[in-house]
């Protein structure tokens, strides 16, 4: 079967790994081809699978690929700070078990492959947000909502469950609700994610539900957030590729709309609302204002020249 790219780190977190070394952190980020023959690679991008004694017997062979070395219940103190193309794993399977599950991320990147394909050619048919939302819903199979850095919110699609009161809330309102914001906040959510530079599952603790939270980046640029909650079907670590990759389309919506605003974080779709009496109502309108840092007690005085100079 044909090679599909994966993360790295997706085919660390897809096995059933009790732990792993690899050479440097960096290398998670890594694009990587699962493939089912055994042994050295010497094609760049291509990971196999190894056991400890065939990586003992092959010793200092120059490679190019990975080769993803299955240690047992425990990697040996020795293996653990590995050259750059041996990536070290433990795990409370055996081996025949293990490399099963390795097996099978072939096909599973098979298919994540053809989901990546609808979603670019969602992003090829799609004039705004909205329309995009619509269709990567579909193709990611939750519901989701996309909001700028401004936390107006863009797009929403999928059927939110009646339990998420803060999602509904901030549907309703046009606007990510203060609460909603501070929560990810105050657990370090939003930390995490932009150290990670990738999307994460988080768990509400009231509900039990499960989220994931992107960061939209453009240029290195924070635009906004894509979130998608499970509702209809679970998700997984291929899921995740999934979403950061649709999150990466939407950043170039949003650049190519001029959705994120003029300046990106200075709260200039927030007075635009303002101006346009958009606010559902004063309460949301001075929470918005406040996530934006703007003053509550300064007045803003707008001129706009029209007809000749």
């Amino acid at each position: 079967m044909k090679g599909f790219q994966l993360k790295l780190r997706t085919v660390l977190n897809e096995l059933s790994c009790r732990d792993f070394f690899i050479h440097r952190p960096a290398q998670l980020d890594w694009d990587v081809v699962v493939s089912l023959e055994r042994g050295v690679s010497e094609s760049e991008g291509v990971i196999r699978l190894s056991s400890l004694e065939s990586y003992e017997r092959l010793g200092g062979y120059s490679r190019t690929g990975l080769l993803l070395v299955f240690c047992g219940q425990d990697v040996p103190e020795q293996y653990r700070h590995p050259e750059e193309h041996a990536v070290m794993v433990s795990s409370a399977l055996s081996f025949e078990s293990f490399a099963g599950g390795f097996e099978e991320l072939v096909k599973r990147s098979g298919i994540l492959a053809v989901r990546r394909e609808k979603l670019f050619n969602a992003f090829l048919d799609s004039y705004d947000v909205q329309q995009f939302a619509t269709r990567a819903a579909e193709v990611i199979g939750n519901p989701l909502i996309v909001s700028n850095s401004d936390h107006r919110l863009l797009a929403s699609a999928g059927d939110i469950p009646e339990d998420r009161a803060d999602v509904r809330e901030s549907i309703d309102q046009g606007y990510v609700s203060e609460h909603a914001n501070a929560h990810l906040e105050e657990d370090g959510v939003l930390e995490v994610v932009r150290a990670a530079r990738h999307s994460i599952i988080t768990e509400n603790e009231r509900t039990g539900l499960r989220s994931v939270t992107s960061i939209v980046y453009h240029h290195h640029l924070e635009m906004g957030r894509f979130d998608v909650f499970e509702v209809d079907k679970r998700i997984d670590g291929l899921d995740l590729e999934l979403i950061d990759y649709a999150s990466s389309l939407v950043g170039l919506l949003i650049d190519r709309l001029g959705a994120a605003g003029d300046r990106v974080g200075f709260g200039s779709s927030v007075l635009l609302d303002l101006l346009s009496d958009g606010f559902v109502n004063e309460e949301t309108m001075r929470a918005q204002l406040r996530l934006a840092e703007i003053p509550l007690d300064e007045t803003y005085v707008l001129m706009g020249l029209v007809g000749q100079k």
